[in-house]
């Protein structure tokens, strides 16, 4: 893997955030998510928080595609949503805006482009055409386009620890 960028999660909600949404504390709340996506376990596990404390559940609503869960924020059915940092900095751009994101992205992995063991000379080759995209100023100018420059790398690197 050659790491090309270092994404988490992060929340959004709607625009002012008129749900009083807290992700430390969003239980009772109904919060979208991408099915199959981490986030799916980061929520369950926040929701099993809350009823060991004897709280409230959060009702977790599960979408096949991403641009449904932001749907389901942008018209109040559900009052916030979790995804990838560059997902819902995205969503939050497609909305033209009526979402706003929601505290900082956490548990930041790097995202990288996948190529055989064997194939090490070609990782190498692909790290350093990132490495030169970093240093002619395009890697931030397309960052900047989709708004994810938290994202940003300075080094990538074959095989990046986690």
């Amino acid at each position: 893997m050659i790491s090309y960028y270092n994404a988490g999660t992060q929340w959004s909600t709607k625009k002012g955030n008129p749900a009083k949404v807290d992700p430390e504390n969003a239980c009772g709340k109904n919060i979208a998510v991408q099915k199959g996506t981490v986030q799916v376990d980061d929520i369950t596990a926040r929701s099993k928080k809350c009823t060991d404390a004897g709280k409230k559940a959060i009702t977790i609503d599960q979408y096949d595609a991403q641009s449904d869960a932001t749907a389901a924020i942008v018209s109040g059915k559900d009052e916030a949503g979790l995804a990838d940092s560059p997902v819902m900095a995205s969503a939050v751009q497609q909305t033209n805006g009526q979402l706003e994101t929601l505290g900082k992205a956490y548990g930041a992995a790097p995202y990288g482009y996948v190529v055989k063991k064997d194939q090490t000379e070609f990782a190498q080759a692909i790290a350093d055409a990132v490495k030169s995209l970093i240093a002619d100023g395009s890697y931030a100018k397309v960052l900047s386009k989709w708004g994810v420059q938290s994202g940003a790398i300075t080094n990538p690197a074959v095989n990046p620890a986690p």
